[in-house]
C-alpha cells in the first residue's frame, strides 16, 4: 500500500491579486476536495506576510496526486493562479509516516 501524501504549495501573490485567488480558491476549494484520491485541503496564509498564502492538502497516495496533476480541473485552474503569483510558487511533497490528523 502507497503512503499517504501530504502536499503543501506556497503561493507568493501580487497584492493587488490576493483577492481574485480567494475567489477563485472559493469557487475551486470544493470541486478539488471531491476528486478523487483527495481527503482535504486547507488555505493558510503566511503570519508575517498577508499576500503569501499556501494550500496543505492531503492525497491517498502519490498517483492520486499526479492524477490531480494531470486533470482537466488542474489545467484549467493553475494557470489563473500562476497568473497571480509575484514568483513561482514553491512546492513540498511527503509521505505521511502515521496517519495524517483529518
Amino acid at each position: 500500500m502507497e503512503a499517504m501524501i501530504l502536499r503543501l504549495v506556497r503561493l507568493p501573490l501580487r497584492p493587488e491579486a490576493v483577492s481574485a485567488f480567494m475567489e477563485l480558491y472559493g469557487r475551486i476549494h470544493p470541486e478539488l476536495e471531491r476528486f478523487p484520491g483527495c481527503r482535504s485541503v486547507t488555505l493558510l496564509r503566511d503570519a508575517a506576510d498577508p499576500c503569501v498564502l499556501a494550500t496543505l492538502s492531503y492525497w491517498d497516495s502519490l498517483e492520486e496526486l499526479e492524477r490531480y496533476r494531470r486533470s482537466a480541473l488542474f489545467a484549467r485552474t493553475w494557470p489563473q493562479v500562476r497568473a497571480l503569483l509575484v514568483e513561482r510558487a514553491q512546492v513540498w511533497t511527503y509521505e505521511l509516516d502515521a496517519p495524517a490528523p483529518l
